[in-house]
């Protein structure tokens, strides 16, 4: 069962998730991307040394969600 993708805390713009298959090397080879097309006006294209695009890939989809989804001041 995957967790759902929370909304950037400032813009509201939901992130899309994919696979990207590295099938060249294997049938089962590949990474999970993420991407947040963040409003020009968000917050976060604006802080220093961010990824304003809010890309990320990881080989595991849950850590990638995980990381997306966490909030400071949340419980886990």
């Amino acid at each position: 069962m995957s967790k759902e993708l929370k909304p950037c805390p400032f813009c509201g713009v939901v992130p899309k998730l994919w696979w990207d298959a590295w099938v060249e090397i294997s049938p089962e080879s590949g990474c999970y991307h993420l991407e947040a097309n963040h409003a020009e006006d968000c917050y976060i294209t604006h802080m220093n040394g961010m990824n304003s695009t809010g890309r990320a890939s990881a080989f595991n989809k849950e850590r990638l969600i995980d990381w997306w989804n966490r909030r400071i001041g949340e419980n886990e």
